[in-house]
């Protein structure tokens, strides 16, 4: 067995396991032709959106973390909830822990939890009634008689933590350490670390600033920087810069002293707001997009995969994310988003706004069309070339029966006719070729063929419509499917145990229609071809045609290349 054949057997179980419709479509490897220059046409990945309600919280969730043994952390108000993004386990907090619980949170290597809270610091403890409280661990002062501030915000960079409120004093503390301030800060943004030295963000002015032992410095260029310039997050890019997100500018390249372009054009450039940045594999990221959603892409900027607001209103804002065992999962205003990524599988059906029986991707003009439940769809696209949905485009008041390309225009055929697509608008070219199929990829002498009800024929398109000629046959019902054989032979799928053969003689299409009579099972007939080699799916069995006995019969090479598999 050839690794291609496995190779493309693969391909169609994939199709099957989406659940593409067998009785009105076929599942097959086909190579349609390139997309047009500066258009990125990647489906949406597998991704589920989760409320706080659903996920068994009293309310929103304030923090995102991952725990040393892959398990995720929720942090909502009064309540804990533990999981791995599917299942959850929630906690309480006891009625009687007179702390208030902090809106982030610090996990230690043991897994241990820690919030900052009115004096000091405090660390999780679970009891054995599914309820937690707080236990003060470490206190500190402002040197004065000023009252000390509840630190809402933890942050830890490596082994160092740095806890906050949105301004004023910046407290480095973790366990077995004693709380020291290092300084304060006007509008704490984010809080970062490249190589040796700390930075902190002022999200009202965009100025950055140093973190060291003696306090808090701002160093310039100051004046060169607005809010719109504020680091909202980091990532690490190389061993001696940050890939960094910004309230206003996009993604911009920090190495300690100056911020440069990041070559990012389009969602990730200026003017977007990157709420959240996260490495998800060597060399791959994905950023949080206010007012946009996700965005997967490369070190070199090239977009890999969205995941846009138009799918879910709830992917405006993203707060967090985490990345754990091929999901990323991103904190909402209002509850979680699970990714899969990198996603097995593209899917369009969110973009056409509805679950297709069968669909079938086509080309024209370097744009991405669907072709599904008797409907053509055009791929739209957004500002920066990125496909965002798809509408509905087929010739009015008419169910499209068959679409192809293969003329080199939009070519369809419905109950009313033959259309083809223009540059404006659909144009009727044959009344009489309703529900047709062109079965031919390639030309015959500038023609094609051609198949509907008790009817098989050539048409070559011309500039005034189409040219016909017409053969009428006793095939009964209606052709669903062809493939094609290496020999030039079409096999057609004619519904429940029926399936029909078209072969060319002297430049003149013969057909032949088989049925139980020659050994097809009840069922509906499907045509498949791995590496050239054609077989048929009929009654949960895997067929081959025999010549020499006109009959169809059990494929036994396929059954020994494929144990096991029968439909």
């Amino acid at each position: 067995m050839s690794g291609g054949r496995m190779k493309t057997l693969r391909f169609l179980l994939g199709m099957v396991f989406l659940g593409v419709g067998v009785a009105v479509a076929h599942a097959q490897s086909r190579m349609i032709a390139e997309r047009a220059p500066g258009l990125f046409e990647t489906g949406a990945p597998l991704f589920d959106v989760r409320s706080y309600q659903s996920l068994g919280l009293d309310a929103s969730p304030t923090d995102l973390q991952v725990l040393p043994d892959g398990r995720l952390l929720l942090i909502a108000g009064h309540q804990i909830a533990i999981g791995d993004g599917v299942r959850w386990e929630r906690f309480q907090q006891s009625v009687d822990d007179p702390l208030t619980p902090a809106q982030t949170v610090a996990v230690d290597r043991d897994g241990k939890i820690y919030m900052g809270v009115v004096g000091g610091f405090a660390g999780v403890e679970f009891g054995q009634d599914a309820r937690w409280h707080l236990r003060l661990v470490a206190t500190w002062t402002t040197g004065d008689s000023a009252p000390v501030p509840a630190l809402r915000f933890a942050v830890q960079t490596g082994d160092d933590w740095f806890w906050h409120s949105e301004s004023g004093p910046v407290v480095s503390w973790r366990p077995g350490k004693s709380p020291k301030i290092m300084g304060r800060a006007g509008t704490t943004e984010y809080i970062f670390r490249l190589k040796d030295n700390f930075f902190v963000s002022d999200r009202t002015t965009g100025r950055l600033a140093r973190i060291t032992d003696r306090g808090i410095a701002e160093f310039s260029p100051l004046s060169e920087v607005t809010a719109w310039d504020t680091i909202s997050c980091a990532v690490p890019y190389g061993a001696d810069q940050l890939l960094v997100g910004t309230y206003g500018r996009g993604l911009k390249l920090f190495d300690g002293a100056v911020a440069r372009n990041f070559p990012n054009p389009g969602k990730l450039g200026e003017g977007a707001r990157i709420n959240a940045l996260r490495e998800v594999s060597e060399g791959v990221y994905v950023a949080a997009v206010e007012g946009y959603g996700l965005v997967f892409f490369d070190g070199e900027g090239r977009t890999i995969q969205v995941l846009s607001s138009r799918l879910a209103h709830q992917l405006n804002h993203i707060r967090q994310l985490r990345a754990t065992g091929g999901t990323i999962t991103g904190l909402l205003a209002d509850g979680i988003v699970r990714v899969e990524f990198p996603s097995r599988l593209s899917h369009y059906d969110p973009l056409a706004g509805s679950r297709l029986t069968s669909g079938e991707p086509l080309r024209i003009d370097g744009r991405l069309w669907l072709f599904g439940d008797g409907r053509l769809m055009r791929g739209t696209y957004d500002e920066d070339g990125l496909i965002d949905g798809f509408e509905n485009d087929s010739p009015p008041g008419t169910f499209v029966f068959s679409a192809s390309t293969a003329t080199g225009r939009l070519l369809v055929f419905t109950e009313k006719g033959a259309y083809w697509r223009t540059k404006d608008a659909w144009v009727p070219v044959s009344p009489v070729l309703s529900n047709a199929r062109l079965i031919s990829d390639t030309p015959v002498a500038g023609r094609w063929l051609y198949v509907r009800p008790d009817e098989v024929g050539w048409l070559r398109p011309t500039d005034h419509g189409l040219e016909i000629e017409r053969f009428a046959i006793p095939l009964p019902g209606t052709t669903y499917g062809h493939i094609a054989g290496p020999d030039g032979t079409i096999w057609l799928e004619l519904g429940n145990s029926r399936i029909g053969r078209v072969r060319v003689t002297d430049g003149k299409p013969v057909v032949e229609s088989f049925g139980r009579e020659a050994g097809i099972p009840d069922g509906w007939a499907q045509v498949f071809s791995l590496d050239g080699e054609i077989n048929f799916n009929v009654g949960r069995q895997i067929l081959r045609f025999d010549e020499e006995s006109r009959r169809f019969v059990r494929d036994e090479k396929f059954s020994r290349d494929f144990p096991g598999i029968t439909n």
